[in-house]
């Protein structure tokens, strides 16, 4: 709002510090135009997907604490992303980089993307990116469980086998 109905806007006041001798002076700067600016890139709104290949696999970890420590995997992606209302945007052959863990109950590995990496128009696209993998509709990528406890029962087996002898030695 404007006093004159919006026709001539008040006049600009500037102020300008005046210096006192034996005092620190106060200087700004702005380093806006210094800054380096990266490539232009869209907007790729939340609920967009692309189709892809699995390039590196992962053995999940599936303990307690396995989202704390996730298995790298990478994808490329194949197909243009599809974003709301038909619109699309082609990375094709752009990498993602992914972080995975397992999950025992549903024999999944939950699969979280963590960057992109692309040559678009000849710039080097390569930043953090916030994303989930899904295949045939559902959350992470199904897999085939690996228990790994076939060593440690054979161990226990045998070290109740030799107590067992100690006891029966005992008596």
């Amino acid at each position: 709002f404007y006093p004159g109905n919006g026709v001539t806007p008040p006049p600009q006041v500037t102020y300008q510090s005046v210096p006192v001798p034996n005092r620190i002076q106060r200087k700004t700067f702005s380093y806006d135009a210094a800054a380096k600016k990266g490539p232009s890139l869209p907007y790729i709104p939340s609920g967009s997907f692309a189709k892809t290949m699995l390039i590196e696999g992962a053995d999940a970890n599936a303990s307690v604490t396995g989202n704390e420590s996730t298995v790298p995997m990478q994808l490329r992606i194949t197909g243009p992303v599809e974003m709301p209302n038909s619109k699309t945007y082609d990375l094709t052959g752009c990498f993602v980089g992914l972080e995975a863990w397992g999950d025992v109950s549903s024999e999944r590995a939950i699969v979280r993307t963590r960057n992109i990496s692309c040559l678009k128009d000849g710039k080097t696209i390569d930043m953090s990116v916030k994303g989930h993998v899904s295949f045939r509709g559902k959350n992470g990528i199904k897999g085939e469980v690996v228990m790994r406890n076939g060593k440690i029962l054979g161990w226990a087996w045998g070290a109740g086998f030799v107590d067992g002898i100690g006891q029966g030695m005992e008596r």
